[in-house]
């Protein structure tokens, strides 16, 4: 499973306001009231279940998902992402124990065990279950942000690049991969492409 966030670091998405832990786990928001699941190393905002999915191909995805190193085997042979050697270096080089880095839309992926896992699904490895397009952190509050072949999949991903940018620390770094040639893979949507120079539009 993927860090567990410094729970100062959180705040309500609802009116951004921070937040309370109590004696009991329990965590609440400051000014609204509004309680969230909390377990050991996973906090829900919100979250989708495999029963909200419409497309059986991505029933049986989400499916898979459940367990963690089949569906990457999976996807290593039938739908490679070929980034992981790029990858492995940018965590390497940005990534350690002071640092505050989220991986954004992760599924049930771990890539590393010194960075916070963010998912609309409460998969095994996710740390914080929330929407990503409104994210549950503090402004200027993350150091690194990963985001993998995530983009595509939302409707409006400008509102996911101005959430990014609104948690992102002065001087802070991030990883993005948006696809260009790659087939239909609803998850639970598939919206849309873009080029290099596309991607620059979205900050």
């Amino acid at each position: 499973m993927g860090k567990s966030i410094d729970l100062g670091l959180l705040i309500c998405p609802h009116c951004k306001a921070g937040l309370k832990v109590d004696e009991a786990h329990k965590v609440s928001c400051l000014q609204c009231s509004m309680e969230f699941k909390y377990y050991t190393n996973k906090i829900i905002f919100e979250q989708l279940n495999e029963d909200d999915l419409t497309d059986d191909l991505d029933r049986l995805k989400s499916l898979f998902k459940n367990w963690d190193a089949l569906y990457n085997f999976l996807i290593h042979v039938f739908s490679p992402v070929l980034l992981q050697l790029n990858l492995k270096k940018f965590i390497k080089e940005y990534v350690n124990n002071e640092v505050v880095a989220i991986n954004l839309g992760s599924g049930n992926s771990n890539i590393s065990e010194k960075i916070t896992n963010l998912d609309i699904f409460p998969y095994k490895n996710v740390n914080i279950c929330c929407d990503i397009e409104n994210i549950p952190l503090a402004p200027d509050s993350v150091d690194v942000v990963i985001n993998i072949a995530v983009l595509e999949h939302m409707a409006r991903p400008e509102n996911v690049m101005e959430e990014i940018f609104r948690i992102l620390k002065k001087g802070g770094v991030v990883y993005t991969y948006f696809p260009f040639m790659q087939p239909y893979h609803a998850s639970p949507f598939d919206y849309s492409r873009r080029t290099f120079e596309g991607m620059k539009t979205l900050h």
